[in-house]
């Protein structure tokens, strides 16, 4: 088993490519038909996993949907929209527990992440960074994420998800959060506790007065 949790160290990648503005779920764009209507999203009678971000092939939102086409246990929310809905859609026409939600507004995103048993970030192209990390450390949800680009490190730096390497490897990490609730609540926790700390607006403002201080402490 390959699997690491954060508390794993992982080795600085060569980042290249700038990420996506799609990551900002706030970006992702309406579309027909989606089961978001005007009553928000739908409630869930089985428990799910999430993907939030723009539906383009960079993100790897393929890879989830063929790992769920023999994994049942959950179901698969995918937020967002994108230029590879209508392929996505095709390729899961026979899966009733996948689902597209297309543009979710935040109030009802809020509610995704924390009943998520996991946000999945399975991006196949380099990301510098992962905005959508962060919303569910915010709300206390364990990440999973593929062992790719600048987002390990978010994970390593806060101790609150799993990296996968192969397709396996991700349905494993997704069975573990779902058998194993102390350990997707331990994760929650640091993943929580690691976004006050680093990057929640009161840290950044906490930094911002600190700069102003130690500029004035140069002058005197």
């Amino acid at each position: 088993m390959r699997l690491r949790t954060g508390l794993a160290p992982v080795p600085e990648e060569d980042v290249s490519v700038p990420a996506s503005l799609g990551s900002d779920p706030r970006q992702a764009g309406v579309r027909p038909g989606s089961e978001q209507g005007q009553a928000g999203v739908r409630p869930r009678e089985r428990p799910f996993v999430l993907f939030v971000g723009r539906l383009e092939r960079l993100k790897g939102v393929h890879v989830l949907v063929e790992a769920f086409r023999n994994y049942r246990e959950l179901d698969l929310l995918v937020a967002g929209d994108g230029e590879e809905r209508d392929a996505l859609e095709r390729a899961a026409e026979q899966l009733e527990h996948v689902r597209f939600l297309g543009h979710v507004p935040q109030a009802e995103l809020d509610a995704l992440y924390r009943d998520a048993t996991a946000l999945v970030v399975p991006s196949v192209g380099y990301e510098v960074f992962g905005l959508v990390i962060l919303e569910a450390f915010a709300r206390r949800t364990a990440v999973i994420v593929h062992d790719l680009g600048a987002l390990p490190e978010l994970v390593a730096e806060s101790g609150g998800g799993l990296v996968y390497r192969t397709p396996a490897e991700l349905v494993e990490a997704i069975e573990g959060l779902r058998t194993d609730r102390a350990l997707r609540d331990d994760l929650g926790v640091k993943g929580q506790d690691a976004w006050r700390r680093l990057w929640s607006e009161e840290r950044h403002l906490e930094a911002y007065f600190d700069a102003i201080e130690e500029a004035r402490g140069s002058r005197q």
